[in-house]
């Protein structure tokens, strides 16, 4: 009666949720609440997504960050993985939090105690942990002081409790906030709202401007599409480059610029180049066109990459051809950097041009559409978290974890049981974007 009594007072605490990816987009749940599969016991209000590896994750709801972790590089089919999975925990501050599973390793902008609205972009989707198939593992929980705490009950804000193979279409939307003023404007792929397209398939690297770009595989006819957009605050006209990184940037593709002069489409061989390379001079803010900068995967270069990274709009004082307002140099060793913008003082470059990298994440091997449970651990909150709160991954003993439960982790097939960045205006310190509630 109590832990009935529990369930009940939470769902009414826990606010209406939004679909966990980009607006638009169309995923299925692969694993609902109450499944026979794993999700029972403490995980029984939990959802597996159908959402592959290296696939943007958005906040369902808004709240602030209390635990991360990102750090972990393994995962797989078996409960010795139960502690090893990357996750990131937002607290709704109505007693309930949301519990995001199985990210990609230094795949999250997130730090502990940033403000996350609905829509943020909070990591993107990987292998770690107990998984057995590449897929987002979502609950609402309690808070209380783990990052792995008792489910309870929730519903999503269009589709109520969305049970096993449900479609469900994305309403999470997030405007872009990012418009050309007048001065040098930056957007890159991790700036969610103002960056979309298709997104399966892609990997994160921590190369780039950054330290960090997306690349998917060069393919005939594409299928792929990065966009770029922006607003215009001061139209007039503007240098136009783009940031091609050090590395899974080997294909010959076409940038496709949509300003007052029409759509026009620039081939670049990304191979060729690294660093900043100037695509022309275009107008922006005459036309009602939606103005954007995009990019397929569409190349006849086999075997090759498309790397998606960063774009900088410098505006010029006059018509095209004359000095621009700000004088900028190339980077070291990087591309043909346009007449008037401005290398970015705050990237850390070899002699290469291209920012500085950890490594990078390891091509993609994604398993297909099939999506396991959750892999979430199978004895004690252990592991080892950034930043993470006072009290978590202190190998407290996990609630619900015992027994037959024991036995639950990601596993592929069906659900026979389911009921249901300051992204720098002036480009001095790059961070990634987080909006205040």
């Amino acid at each position: 009666m109590l832990v009935s009594t529990l369930f009940t007072t939470a769902l009414f605490m826990a606010p209406p949720l939004e679909e966990p990816w980009g607006c638009g987009d169309s995923y299925i749940v692969s694993q609902g609440n109450n499944s026979a599969v794993s999700h029972n016991g403490s995980e029984a209000f939990a959802w597996d997504f159908d959402l592959d590896e290296g696939h943007f994750v958005h906040a369902v709801a808004g709240g602030t960050v209390t635990m991360v972790r990102e750090d972990s590089t393994v995962g797989g089919c078996s409960s010795d993985f139960g502690n090893a999975a990357n996750y990131v925990v937002i607290d709704h501050g109505d007693g309930t939090g949301g519990l995001y599973l199985h990210f990609a390793p230094n795949s999250s902008p997130l730090s502990v105690g940033d403000p996350v609205r609905a829509g943020d972009m909070i990591g993107r989707v990987g292998l770690t942990g107990w998984v057995c198939g590449d897929h987002l593992h979502y609950q609402t929980q309690e808070v209380c002081g783990s990052w792995y705490c008792q489910s309870v009950m929730a519903s999503f804000d269009d589709y109520g409790v969305p049970g096993y193979g449900v479609s469900m279409q994305s309403d999470n939307c997030v405007p872009c906030e990012r418009a050309l003023d007048g001065g040098v404007t930056e957007i890159d792929e991790a700036d969610f709202g103002c960056f979309t397209g298709a997104q399966q398939h892609w990997t994160t690297s921590t190369a780039g401007l950054g330290a960090h770009h997306l690349h998917t595989a060069a393919t005939a006819g594409g299928g792929d599409l990065g966009v770029w957009r922006f607003g215009v605050d001061t139209p007039g006209t503007y240098a136009l480059d783009v940031h091609i990184p050090s590395n899974h940037a080997t294909a010959a593709v076409s940038y496709r610029v949509v300003s007052d002069e029409g759509v026009t489409d620039v081939a670049v061989n990304q191979v060729d180049l690294v660093g900043w390379h100037g695509l022309g001079e275009f107008s922006f803010g005459s036309s009602e066109d939606d103005p954007r900068v995009e990019l397929s995967n569409n190349s006849g270069s086999a075997g090759a990459r498309v790397a998606y990274d960063a774009i900088r709009l410098s505006f010029i004082e006059g018509p095209p051809g004359e000095s621009g307002s700000t004088d900028g140099g190339d980077e070291t060793g990087g591309g043909d950097s346009t007449a008037g913008t401005t290398a970015d003082p705050s990237t850390s470059a070899g002699s290469d041009g291209n920012t500085s990298s950890a490594g990078d994440t390891a091509e993609p091997t994604t398993a297909g559409d099939s999506a396991g449970d959750d892999g979430s651990p199978s004895g004690t909150s252990g592991g080892t978290t950034v930043g993470e709160s006072s009290g978590a991954g202190s190998g407290d003993a996990l609630p619900g974890y015992g027994g037959s439960n024991a036995e639950s982790g990601c596993r592929t097939g069906g659900d026979p049981g389911g009921l249901l960045l300051l992204a720098l205006l002036g480009i001095r310190r790059r961070r990634y974007r987080l909006r205040s509630q």
